[in-house]
């Protein structure tokens, strides 16, 4: 694929991506505009979604490969289900490999980003390019991930 990666702009789109990038203005459900250090203002910032476009999320009270949100049930799942992936791992080559994993959840495979488990917003019910997760609760609890992101913290 010769296209691939011509300065850094230029990426060839595959069907089986776990993940893919976007950039855009966040906007969460209080209807305010975001940056990327989730203060209200303009600007595009770039994130994780799944192959559909769907946002993806973590949440910051998870540790390294720990996902302390989901009950063992399921029950918050339609809140704040996890991003359920079958290998293998698949990204644009903008995006490390190596950061990509995936964790066993109450029998179900998390994917996991530099440490951090992975997330949809159940509001965002699979609208492409939906951010209505970062103010939930508040702004900054549920980040969108990106390959500058810090890793989680063991």
């Amino acid at each position: 694929m010769k296209g691939e990666g011509i300065e850094n702009i230029w990426f060839v789109a595959k069907p089986d991506y776990t993940v893919m990038l976007a950039n855009t203005q966040l906007v969460g459900k209080d209807a305010v505009s975001y940056d990327s250090t989730y203060h209200p203002g303009t600007g595009v910032t770039q994130f994780l979604t799944d192959d559909r476009g769907v946002t993806l999320y973590s949440y910051t009270i998870d540790k390294a490969n720990k996902n302390n949100y989901t009950a063992a049930d399921f029950s918050n799942d339609a809140i704040w289900p996890i991003y359920q992936v079958k290998a293998p791992l698949v990204a644009p080559s903008i995006i490390d490999h190596s950061l990509l994993a995936t964790i066993d959840v109450f029998g179900k495979t998390q994917l996991v980003f530099k440490g951090w488990p992975i997330y949809y917003f159940g509001e965002d019910a699979g609208k492409r390019g939906s951010t209505k997760g970062v103010s939930v609760p508040t702004p900054g609890v549920w980040p969108v991930e990106n390959q500058y992101s810090v890793a989680a913290p063991q």
